[in-house]
């Protein structure tokens, strides 16, 4: 996806998207593969914040050959810093390619969908209020303190989904 070729399409003013479409086996799918600048610039401060606290955390000279420090092995078992790090014969350091590979996918990713009559810009819409409406259902749940409950009905679901936007009301005013 990211070798597609040609300019993002503006769906809004900080995010654009390319499309393509595979068939496979009879199945035909579309890739939209999306650029949100304002993730782009979240995602590097939150790498350039890693990468400064693995500077410091780096110990200055490598330990004696073979040998894993108790430092070392905590900053490999952590994913966020473990994805910059290499090891070699000079100890851990952090691996720039490794960092330059990230920054090519700062504010992409790709949406998959086997709709191909609805327009790019309406799809990659449709998924951000998704997102959306995903993000404040779970911060209203999170507020009110609600367990997780399972319906089976869908009178149910309805009704449970009902209570909980009123009592998140509620809880606002």
């Amino acid at each position: 996806m990211l070798s597609l070729r040609g300019r993002y399409l503006r769906v809004d003013e900080e995010l654009g998207v390319k499309e393509t479409t595979v068939t496979e086996g009879g199945r035909t799918v579309r890739y939209l593969l999306c650029y949100d600048e304002n993730r782009a610039r979240r995602e590097a401060e939150t790498r350039a914040e890693i990468l400064g606290r693995l500077a410091e955390e780096l110990p200055p000279s490598p330990p004696a050959a073979g040998r894993h420090t108790k430092g070392m092995c905590r900053l490999l078992s952590q994913p966020g810093y473990a994805r910059f790090l290499t090891e070699d014969a000079r100890g851990l350091r952090i691996d720039r390619a490794k960092v330059k590979a990230e920054e090519r996918l700062d504010g992409k990713y790709v949406l998959m969908t086997n709709e191909l009559e609805l327009p790019a810009e309406e799809l990659v819409r449709g998924y951000r209020d998704i997102w959306r409406a995903e993000r404040a259902f779970r911060s209203m749940k999170s507020l009110l303190d609600i367990e997780p409950v399972h319906h089976r009905t869908t009178e149910r679901i309805v009704a449970h989904v009902h209570l909980c936007v009123l009592a998140y009301r509620l809880i606002l005013q």
